[in-house]
């Protein structure tokens, strides 16, 4: 008698998952992401590119510390 389909047959059954397949939720990783502008710009620009970013990130961070302090000190 021939098993030609793909069903494990006797103790296979019982073995369960591989190890490393344990504790695996079955879900795909989620993809990178990728910033679209930065595809076709070399390292060096793409550092350029956030450096300026968080420049001005901080620029807008310092401007609202500076009219906090100076609306505590009218308190």
């Amino acid at each position: 008698m021939s098993h030609a389909d793909n069903t494990p047959r006797g103790p296979a059954q019982s073995r369960g998952p591989p190890d490393a397949c344990r504790g695996c939720s079955g879900l795909q990783p989620r993809p990178a992401l990728v910033d679209v502008e930065d595809m076709g710009k070399s390292g060096v620009e793409k550092l350029i590119s956030k450096t300026k970013i968080a420049q001005r990130m901080l620029t807008e961070i310092m401007e609202e510390l500076t009219k906090l302090q100076a609306s505590q000190r009218c308190f």
